[in-house]
């Protein structure tokens, strides 16, 4: 689905705060990883990000700070800002 869960076929599926993580892990070796991995996480951050700005799991605030980080780092990594 484009984000990242805790591990593969985990219950929950993806959430913000594993896709923020590795979005940081991986923006970390820009010659290695596809760029396409990095905007579909980017586009299911987006997508499921809430009005408020947090996003509905149960880790709201340090879900949502590293799933900004790895936002950013994306962000960075995809030359827009």
């Amino acid at each position: 689905d484009g984000g990242f869960g805790p591990w593969k076929n985990h219950p929950i599926g993806s959430d913000p705060w594993s896709t923020g993580i590795t979005l940081v892990g991986l923006t970390s070796y820009p010659g290695l990883v596809d760029k396409k991995v990095i905007e579909r996480a980017v586009e299911w951050l987006c997508k499921n990000q809430l009005p408020s700005g947090y996003w509905k799991y149960h880790f709201i605030d340090e879900g949502s700070a590293y799933a900004y980080w790895g936002l950013t780092e994306a962000l960075k990594f995809l030359g827009e800002i």
